[in-house]
């Protein structure tokens, strides 16, 4: 019997699933971000003086790659990194601007996310499998505490016209 033949009885090979890391080897990784759209540095003072090498490590670095990885794909040395991340104050002043950057753009994302999933929450509570109703009902009781509203004396501008009409009639 040959050994090409296959055996009905095993299971068939499973193909990798595309998205895992597993299934992509490290220079396709290295390839993938560094061509996806990252943070373009807003022409300030500081970041004029940065050479390219540098700008491409920051936004190497608030894509999420460690250190040695950025130094690889730069060619520069990990302690050429540490200088600059330590010494340089026009590097740090960047790197720490991208990274507001980066921050509130996530927070922006998780703001949307939050409101999707709340509205599926309240679906949930309305289902007609009391189960369903219990889990939706726990998990937004459990979450309650998170939540902390901003006195309205913190409101830069007042209470935003959009908030008018779901205030209480004694608060509007």
């Amino acid at each position: 019997m040959s050994n090409d033949s296959t055996d009905p009885r095993d299971p068939a090979p499973e193909s990798p699933n595309p998205d895992s890391p597993s299934a992509h080897s490290e220079e396709e990784m290295l390839r993938n971000v560094t061509e996806c759209d990252g943070y373009t540095p807003h022409p300030l003072e500081y970041w004029v003086n940065l050479d390219d090498r540098q700008l491409r490590a920051v936004e190497l670095i608030v894509q999420g790659l460690d250190d040695s990885k950025v130094a690889r794909i730069l060619d520069i040395s990990r302690m050429t990194l540490w200088r600059w991340k330590t010494f340089n104050e026009d590097y740090r002043r960047a790197l720490a601007e991208a990274r507001a950057h980066v921050r509130a753009t996530a927070t922006d994302r998780y703001q949307g996310l939050l409101i999707r999933a709340t509205d599926t929450l309240g679906k949930f509570l309305d289902a007609p499998e009391p189960n369903h109703q219990f889990r939706a009902a726990q998990i937004v009781l459990c979450m309650a505490g998170s939540f902390r509203p901003v006195p309205l004396e913190k409101w830069p501008q007042g209470i935003p016209s959009f908030a008018q009409p779901m205030l209480p009639e004694k608060m509007g």
